[in-house]
C-alpha cells in the first residue's frame, strides 16, 4: 500500500504523492531508488544461506519491478517505473525487505541513569564478605572489572543515542573511526540502512582506552576532560585488562591486590568522569538527563 508521502533527495524533504507533479521525470527515479534501498537489500547481506539458498528471515524474495508496482503503480507512470528499474545494479535479482529499526530500543532508557543504577548495585555488593581471603579478593576483582565495564556501556549508549539525534555529531564520529573510505561514504550517506553495523563498530570501541575515548567520544562531540581523570583511568583501564585478561596478574606476573578500598577508588574513577560529562550536557552534546 502506498504512502502519503515520500522522502525527495531533491528537495532534502518528503513530499506528499500530489506534489509529485511539480518535479522532473529523473527526481521521481532518483527518489524511486532513494525509496528502494531504505526497503531491500542484497540477501547475501544481511540473510542466513543454507543449503544452497537465502533464508529470507525478514521478508522477500521480492524483484525491484514487483517491489515498485506494488507501492507506486497508481501513483507513477509505468515509463518512469521501468527507467527507474533498468538503472538499478541488479534490476532482476531477488531482494530481502530490509528489518524495521526500532528506535525506542536506543531512545528509550537514559544512560545516565543506568549508569547510576549499576553502581549502585556494586556497592551493594561490594558489602557481601566472604571468609575466604582468596575468593574475596577475587570476588572484589569481578566487581572492579565491572565497574569500567558499566562506564564503557554509559559512553557506548550516549554516543549511540547522540548520533542518532544529531547528523553533526554523527558525521564525525564516522570520520573518526577506521574504517574504509568506500564504507564510511556509504554509512554517513545511508545511516538508517547501515545503523546495525554502525552500532556494532561502537560496541568494538574499547572506550576505557583513553586515546579512543579522546578521539572516538570527547572529540566527536566536542567535549575536553580533565587529564587527571583520563590518567585515572587508564589506570583502571589496565587494573581491568590485568583481573580478566591475565587471570589476575600484571605483565610483570605479579598479582593484582583488589581490595574494598581499590574498588571504591575505581568507582569514584569513572563517576568523576560521567559527571564531567554530564555536566557539558547544556552546551554541546544530546541532553541527558540528571535527577
Amino acid at each position: 500500500m502506498s504512502q502519503s508521502e515520500y522522502y525527495m533527495p531533491q528537495a532534502n524533504s518528503y513530499i506528499r504523492v500530489e506534489h509529485f507533479h511539480l518535479y522532473t521525470n529523473e527526481d521521481l527515479i532518483e527518489m524511486l531508488h532513494y525509496w528502494f534501498n531504505e526497503n531491500y537489500i542484497d540477501p547475501a547481506e544481511i540473510c542466513p544461506y543454507e543449503k544452497g539458498e537465502y533464508i529470507y528471515i525478514y521478508g522477500g524474495p521480492i524483484e525491484p519491478e514487483e517491489a515498485f508496482n506494488k507501492e507506486f503503480k497508481e501513483i507513477i507512470e509505468t515509463n518512469i517505473l521501468q527507467k527507474a528499474l533498468q538503472e538499478l545494479p541488479n534490476p532482476y535479482n531477488d531482494f530481502s525487505l530490509l528489518p524495521d529499526i526500532n528506535w525506542s530500543d536506543y531512545t528509550a532508557t537514559n544512560p545516565y541513569f543506568v549508569f547510576n543504577e549499576h553502581i549502585d548495585d556494586i556497592r551493594r555488593l561490594s558489602a557481601v564478605h566472604n571468609n575466604n581471603l582468596l575468593l574475596q579478593q577475587k570476588y572484589m576483582g569481578m566487581l572492579f572489572a565491572n565497574v569500567v565495564t558499566t562506564f564503557e556501556i554509559f559512553i557506548s549508549d550516549t554516543l549511540i543515542q547522540t548520533i542518532h539525534k544529531n547528523e553533526e555529531y554523527r558525521n564525525n564520529f564516522l570520520n573518526s573511526v577506521n574504517i574504509k573510505l568506500s564504507i564510511k561514504k556509504l554509512w554517513t550517506v545511508e545511516y538508517k540502512r547501515y545503523w546495525f553495523e554502525i552500532i556494532e563498530k561502537i560496541y568494538s570501541i574499547t572506550f576505557s582506552n583513553s586515546k579512543k575515548l579522546n578521539k572516538n567520544f570527547c572529540e566527536v562531540l566536542d567535549i575536553n576532560l580533565s587529564k587527571i581523570n583520563i590518567q585515572e583511568l587508564e589506570k583502571a583501564s589496565e587494573t581491568r585488562n590485568d583481573i580478566m585478561h591475565r587471570n589476575g596478574k600484571n605483565k610483570k606476573g605479579e598479582d593484582i591486590q583488589t581490595d574494598e578500598s581499590t574498588l571504591e577508588w575505581c568507582i569514584n574513577t569513572v563517576v568523576d568522569i560521567v559527571k564531567e560529562i554530564t555536566a557539558k550536557e547544556n552546551t554541546n552534546t544530546v541532553s541527558i538527563q540528571i535527577a
